[in-house]
């Protein structure tokens, strides 16, 4: 908060911080911020999650589980697999993190599909309170196939699970296409299994060359709606 003092006209955003190393310990920790005015005080009630395990140095580096979901910025994958000629990149100054992720060159050939396990990919690991099942929305830039040989696929994987697979590919000019336009980003989501709570790896499988990912969010029923997404929750 930049103002100490004074009177607020009509309305003023108020920040707070919190130091962590005086928070209790527990899941379940309710605090208090009182403001007090020449007319008044209230109190607001701000429920806090400061577990005891795992500590902030252990998810270090991790993208976190954050009220209810976890958030992606596909651009800093913690490693990528290279294969058949394939290179996965990061690109700056592109989409709604300005990072993204690149799986390969749109004219070079399809990779086999079907072994997934040496596929090109790129790799994120995450950490979460929660298991069972999980929505994961896919934040793509909306391409077209450059030749009838390709398409616009690509595939998640969370762990050694289930692929499912996703694409781009709208009818021209069709109404999702106009969305996806107006909106720089084609959103695929799909209901996969994240297991037992913990760390977990989600992988970007290339199948079509030259898709270009921005963003994946795991949502375990605390995504609100919004144009960009929840922020990223990467622990640095």
């Amino acid at each position: 908060m930049k103002t100490k003092s004074g009177k607020v006209d009509l309305q003023e955003r108020i920040a707070f911080s919190v130091d962590w190393n005086k928070v209790p310990k527990g899941e379940k920790i309710v605090g208090e911020i009182v403001l007090v005015s020449d007319y008044k005080t209230e109190t607001i009630y701000v429920p806090v999650f400061n577990p005891i395990y795992p500590s902030v140095n252990d998810l270090k580096g991790l993208y976190v589980e954050d009220n209810g979901c976890i958030s992606i910025n596909a651009g800093k994958f913690h490693r990528k697999i290279e294969n058949s000629g394939i290179k996965i990149t990061s690109v700056k100054g592109l989409g709604y993190e300005n990072d993204c992720v690149q799986l390969g060159e749109a004219t070079q050939a399809v990779p086999n599909m079907w072994f997934t396990n040496r596929s090109p990919r790129a790799e994120y690991d995450f950490y979460t309170f929660n298991g069972g099942k999980a929505t994961v929305y896919v934040y793509a830039l909306p391409l077209f196939p450059v030749d009838s040989k390709h398409d616009t696929r690509f595939g998640i994987m969370i762990d050694d699970g289930m692929v499912q697979w996703m694409t781009t590919s709208e009818k021209e000019y069709s109404g999702q296409w106009r969305r996806n336009v107006f909106q720089n980003s084609s959103i695929n989501g799909a209901t996969m299994n994240v297991g037992n709570p913990g760390i977990h790896t989600l992988k970007v499988i290339c199948a079509d060359p030259g898709m270009i990912v921005q963003k994946i969010v795991i949502d375990f029923g605390g995504m609100k709606r919004s144009y960009l997404g929840p922020s990223v929750t990467l622990v640095k």
